[in-house]
């Protein structure tokens, strides 16, 4: 697996801002370097559901289009992510469990879930930031 450079995304002074905020355990422990790396961007988010409903993820779990879950190009499979609609200020966390978008200028593709509780409201991309939170083990 390819590593990546905080540096290509943040400059001196943020990269030595999140050192610090992950060497004082802020609630990231265990996240590895990948993750760190992709600690928080924006950009498009699309969202999928019935279409794919019950089809197997990448990570080999069955998709649950009511589930709070989405893909990821890079982050690894389990890191827990905030997303917020950057129109409307809403948020929440989702767990990465499959590889996508596969069309340039989308970062995330959320399930039919996210997509409901985000409020995409008649759209089916929108602005979302998206931050590493935490990692959920399975």
């Amino acid at each position: 697996m390819p590593t990546f450079s905080a540096n290509r995304f943040f400059s001196r002074s943020q990269t030595l801002y999140i050192a610090a905020v992950l060497a004082a355990g802020a609630g990231l422990a265990g996240l590895s370097h990948a993750e760190t790396d992709v600690l928080q961007t924006s950009g498009l988010a699309s969202w999928y559901g019935p279409r794919y409903h019950s089809r197997t993820t990448t990570n080999d779990e069955q998709f649950d289009q009511i589930a709070f879950t989405a893909a990821h190009r890079k982050l690894p499979f389990g890191s827990l992510v905030q997303v917020t609609n950057l129109k409307n200020g809403k948020s929440v966390k989702v767990r990465i469990n499959d590889r996508s978008p596969h069309v340039d200028r989308r970062i995330i593709d959320v399930s039919m879930a996210a997509f409901v509780e985000l409020g995409f409201v008649n759209a089916g991309l929108t602005e979302v930031g998206v931050q590493v939170v935490g990692r959920i083990l399975r």
